[in-house]
């Protein structure tokens, strides 16, 4: 009996193994790079957005809303102070009556926030869509 004897890999074994490793290391590496990517993605989408409600609460507060229409930039940081990105916002208001019984009128107040693009409802490759938008009913 040969129960002493040890047996080695054989290098069509390493091979394998070694092939194997590979294959789950790129998949793994692959998903890491797109969680990387959707977060990024998703704290510009945040930083946007809260910019979009604090320049239309901006806008409402100062009553500045009365058929006016901006278009603006601003470079604020979304991941971190360095790599600042440059958002652009325009802000739209169409005076309208208000539904009856009421016999007053308001103003539909729309800000379009994008980023990364020249214009708002562009899609940038890998990534998608690279604006926000609000809107809101303010009755004087």
């Amino acid at each position: 009996m040969l129960y002493g004897l040890r047996r080695g890999l054989t290098l069509l074994e390493l091979l394998l193994a070694f092939s194997l490793i590979t294959v789950v290391a790129l998949i793994v590496t692959g998903l890491f790079l797109q969680l990387l990517q959707a977060s990024a993605k998703r704290s510009d989408l945040t930083v946007g957005r809260v910019f979009a409600e604090a320049t239309l609460e901006d806008v409402i507060r100062s009553g500045l809303y009365a058929n006016t229409t901006a278009e603006l930039e601003q470079g604020i940081y979304s991941h971190d102070a360095s790599s600042q990105t440059q958002f652009f916002y325009r802000v739209t208001s169409n005076e309208a009556p208000c539904p009856p019984p009421s016999t007053k009128s308001g103003y539909l107040l729309d800000i379009e926030v994008w980023w990364w693009n020249d214009a708002p409802g562009q899609r940038r490759a890998q990534i998608g869509l690279t604006s926000t938008r609000l809107s809101r009913w303010v009755v004087p």
